[in-house]
């Protein structure tokens, strides 16, 4: 398996440190080198030795990739709450007056039409394009709800029949500790760094990639 990897997302140097040495004597281009426990056996030979400690950097990062993971799961998994009798009553509360906005200026626009062509003003206004617009605005406003609802259920049909049938739920479900999302995933985490030479670069491409 030509695999290695030189930042460790893991809750316990110790479990590391006992379970990496056996890694590298297999590791293609590390083959040979190998695992020490202490940093003054690291600083012999930092180019064959590898030394796993704790890193700031990463620890950062595994936490922020937690709080990520726990949202998209929480966003996937619960229901939209568009049928709230809260969001209803601000929607109509809203709906109400920019109907009576729209329907006030409206009136004002016929009454000046009413007037110009009572005064003989030279004005040409094709009124049946107006009277179709003021048509189809007052439609939008009084089905604007049904429409911004439709929208959403639909949103939520497509979201779980990504997750039932396509598995998607499985896309969020890799926890860095425990089986289950809980805090503890997130406050326990504490990230390990290689320090062996020639493994930094992987180490930032994978800080990256994480980011």
């Amino acid at each position: 398996m030509q695999i290695h990897f030189p930042v460790l997302l893991t809750q316990v140097l110790a479990t590391a440190l006992t379970e990496l040495p056996g890694l590298y004597g297999k590791a293609g281009a590390y083959k040979g080198d190998k695992c020490v426990g202490t940093y003054a056996e690291f600083v012999a030979n930092p180019l064959s030795n590898h030394f796993w400690a704790l890193d700031e950097q990463t620890t950062s990062q595994g936490k922020a990739n937690e709080r990520a993971r726990q949202f998209l799961n929480w966003v996937m998994t619960k229901s939209a709450i568009d049928q709230h009798p809260v969001i209803r009553q601000i929607w109509s509360t809203t709906e109400n007056i920019t109907l009576f906005l729209f329907i006030l200026v409206a009136a004002l626009f016929g009454l000046g039409y009413i007037v110009g062509q009572r005064s003989d003003f030279q004005l040409k206004v094709q009124i049946w394009p107006i009277m179709y617009k003021i048509g189809v605005g007052l439609l939008y406003i009084v089905f604007s709800y049904a429409i911004i609802m439709t929208f959403i259920q639909l949103s939520e049909v497509l979201m779980k029949f990504f997750i039932e049938s396509l598995g998607g739920n499985k896309l969020f479900n890799i926890y860095f500790a425990g089986s289950t999302s809980n805090e503890a995933n997130y406050a326990a985490f504490v990230g390990c760094r290689d320090l062996n030479y020639k493994v930094q670069e992987a180490a930032q491409s994978e800080m990256l990639l994480m980011k």
